[in-house]
This record gives C-alpha cells, sequence and structure tokens, in this order.
C-alpha cells in the first residue's frame, strides 16, 4: 500500500508537471501575440506603402497626360493673344477659342493641375525658368516675374514643367554683387 508521502510527493509531482505545461502554454500565448502584433503591423506599414505607391503613380500619370497636352495649353494662350476680334463673326470665333480654353483649363483643375505663379510673383528658381532679365521699373521690386513666356505647371505639387520668365533686377544691387572682395578696402589704403 502506498504511504501517505508517496501519494503527497506524486501529487505534487504532477501539480509541477501541470504548473510547468501551464507555464509553456502561457509563455506561448505571449509569443502568439506578440507575432500577432508583428504581423498586424507589417500589414499595416504594407498598406501604407501600396497606397503611397498608388498615389505616386496616379500623379505620374496625371503628369504624363498634362506633359502631353502642354502645347495645346500653349496653342490656347498664344492665340489668345493673337486674337484681334474686329467684325461680329471674329467676336465669336474668340469666344469659342476662350470657352475651349476655360474647359481646357477645368479639365486639367480637376485633374490637380495648376498653374505657376507668372507675371507679378516673386521669382522662385524651383518653379520658374528665368531666360531674361531687364532692369526693374518704379514699383516694380527686385526678383519679380516681369513677362511669362511659357506657363508653368504642377500636378498635385509636383513641377511637371517650370514657368519661362522674365525677371526684374535692380541695377544697384548688382554692381554691389558683382564688385571685388577687398576693392573698398583697398581704395581706403590709398587715401
Amino acid at each position: 500500500m502506498e504511504t501517505l508521502g508517496e501519494t503527497a510527493a506524486e501529487a505534487a509531482a504532477a501539480a509541477a508537471a501541470v504548473e510547468a505545461r501551464a507555464e509553456a502554454a502561457e509563455a506561448s500565448a505571449e509569443a502568439g501575440k506578440a507575432q500577432s502584433l508583428r504581423l498586424q503591423a507589417d500589414f499595416d506599414n504594407f498598406r501604407k506603402r501600396a497606397d503611397a505607391e498608388k498615389a505616386a503613380t496616379a500623379d505620374r500619370v496625371k503628369g504624363d497626360v498634362t506633359t502631353a497636352l502642354l502645347p495645346l495649353v500653349d496653342a490656347f494662350d498664344a492665340a489668345a493673344g493673337a486674337v484681334k476680334a474686329e467684325t461680329p463673326g471674329e467676336e465669336r470665333i474668340k469666344g469659342a477659342y476662350q470657352a475651349l480654353a476655360t474647359q481646357l483649363t477645368e479639365i486639367l483643375g480637376g485633374l490637380g493641375v495648376a498653374r505657376v505663379p507668372g507675371a507679378g510673383a516673386p521669382f522662385d528658381p524651383a518653379v520658374h525658368d528665368a531666360i531674361a532679365r531687364e532692369p526693374a521699373a518704379d514699383g516694380v521690386a527686385d526678383g519679380t516675374v516681369t513677362v511669362e513666356f511659357r506657363a508653368g505647371f504642377t500636378v498635385g505639387g509636383r513641377l511637371v514643367r517650370p514657368a519661362m520668365v522674365k525677371v526684374a533686377y535692380e541695377e544697384e544691387a548688382t554692381a554691389e554683387a558683382v564688385e571685388p572682395v577687398g576693392a573698398g578696402a583697398a581704395g581706403a589704403e590709398e587715401e
């Protein structure tokens, strides 16, 4: 017959085995929970990357379409400046051109296309391509765009084509900028 001590020892061993299995199951559950959290974070990061790539691809496509349509925009801009309506028939033609140009502008605007600020705006080398300059007239600040030769455009904030512009400059500022360093000091020593 078994003694009470032997039964207690067996019960303690069984309890220790059950406790060890419980600790192992708890550790396994914690590892599974940590793995599940990592997988969820990886999936969230993947989804964010996929959304960003999708938006970037859409912007590139819009940019490509816009670039293909820019010669048409340029033609409408040139026609608006060149057509001098003198008869009622010419007025109707000019109105039709303007209506088409407005419609094209609205369609491009719906795609997120925006014109770069032109004449009257401060020169910004990030969006303007200065191809000429002129002395600043009275009331025109140094570095102001005075003439826009060709419109510039952005799509979703990304530059598709810079504006070709003429920029005003102040003659005094230019003369000071090209004065050799130390020219004032050399003149002071000679006196």
